[in-house]
């Protein structure tokens, strides 16, 4: 809620859906790299490095969002992964950031012609559902924020 959204017919199903799950959060921010997957270099026998630092002053499990949304959606994982996140406080809500975020960048890149094809969007609308399922906890609804 930074800024108004303005987006793409195709993503607005998905930005919608994710934005009406959205709560506040009560997580103080840090600088982070707010993009870390795929800019982590492995070799053997070497520390790992971490190239193409982006920026962002967001909660710092915003990070572990970014990267286990682009599990889900890129790399095919399954929703068993989020067990891995249950002791981060807020995470659902983080999650659902993180692939608004991405959602976002989608539009920004179709806005420039570059289209992602009909894969790419079913995919994200598999971890939309998922982060939904995940944001309305074992009751069925929107769960509030844990202070």
């Amino acid at each position: 809620n930074e800024l108004p959204v303005n987006v793409l017919p195709p993503f607005g199903g998905m930005v919608a859906a994710l934005s009406t799950l959205l709560r506040p959060v009560e997580l103080p921010p840090q600088v982070i790299h707010g993009d870390f997957t795929a800019n982590v270099l492995f070799a053997e026998g070497q520390l790992p490095r971490v190239i193409d630092f982006s920026p962002y002053w967001r909660p710092a499990a915003f990070a572990v969002g970014v990267i286990v949304a682009d599990a889900l959606t890129w790399a095919g994982a399954d929703a068993s992964i989020l067990g891995l996140t249950s002791h981060i406080p807020e995470f659902p809500q983080l999650l659902g950031r993180a692939e608004l975020r991405r959602l976002l960048e989608l539009d920004q890149h179709a806005r420039r012609g570059r289209n992602g094809g009909a894969e790419q969007m079913s995919r994200h609308w598999t971890t939309v559902r998922i982060i939904e399922t995940l944001a309305k906890g074992p009751s069925g609804s929107p769960e509030a924020p844990r202070s």
